[in-house]
C-alpha cells in the first residue's frame, strides 16, 4: 500500500474510534452555517420577550426614583440643611475637628471647595432656624433659607437617588449663584 494511502487509512481509524467515544446523542451535526459571529451570550430582540415579563428582566433596585416634593421629603432636606449649617458655623474649632464634624453632610464637589475654608474666618455661630421658601421647579435641588446670628444664609441641598440629601453649597445669598 502506497504511504499517502496508509496515512489517510490511520487518519479515519483515528476519527471512527474518537467517534465512539462520544455519548450517543451529544453530538448535533451542523446544518447551516451561523450568519453572523457570536458575541458568547444571546441577544434578546422584541418578539422574544413579552411584554408582561418585561419587568421581571429589569432590576427594581436599579430603577431611578423620580424625586417629589413631599412633607417628608421636605423636612429630610431641611433636616440636612440645618445639621449642616451647625456643623459649618463653628469658627472656634480648630480645622480638623470642624471638618470632620461637616463632611458627611457635603457633596464631593462641596468638599473640594469648602475643606479650603478657615473655620476661624466664619462669622456665623448660631443657626436659630431653616426653612425651604421656594421649592424651586424640580425637587432635586432646593434652596434652604438659614437664620442665624449673621443674617440669612443659604443653603443647596441636592437629591440622592437612594433618597437622601446633600448639601452642595453654603453662600450668604442664593441669587448671585442660582
Amino acid at each position: 500500500m502506497p504511504r499517502s494511502v496508509k496515512g489517510a487509512a490511520a487518519g479515519v481509524a483515528v476519527l471512527v474510534i474518537l467517534a465512539g467515544c462520544a455519548a450517543p446523542g451529544s453530538v448535533t451535526p451542523a446544518t447551516t452555517a451561523p450568519s453572523e459571529p457570536s458575541t458568547g451570550y444571546p441577544t434578546l430582540g422584541p418578539a422574544d420577550v413579552a411584554s408582561e415579563d418585561l419587568d421581571a428582566l429589569v432590576d427594581p433596585e436599579a430603577r431611578e426614583v423620580v424625586p417629589t416634593w413631599t412633607e417628608e421629603s421636605r423636612r429630610a432636606a431641611l433636616d440636612v440643611a440645618m445639621a449642616a449649617m451647625q456643623a459649618w458655623a463653628r469658627p472656634d474649632l480648630p480645622h480638623e475637628q470642624w471638618w470632620a464634624g461637616l463632611q458627611g453632610y457635603l457633596s464631593p464637589g462641596a468638599r473640594e471647595v469648602v475643606v479650603l475654608t478657615d473655620p476661624a474666618n466664619i462669622p456665623v455661630t448660631t443657626v436659630t432656624a431653616v426653612q425651604l421658601p421656594d421649592e424651586g421647579e424640580t425637587a432635586y435641588v432646593g434652596w434652604v433659607e438659614a437664620d442665624t446670628d449673621d443674617g440669612p444664609w443659604w443653603v443647596l441641598v441636592a437629591w440622592q437617588p437612594d433618597g437622601s440629601w446633600i448639601v452642595d453649597r453654603i453662600t450668604r445669598s442664593h441669587e448671585v449663584t442660582r
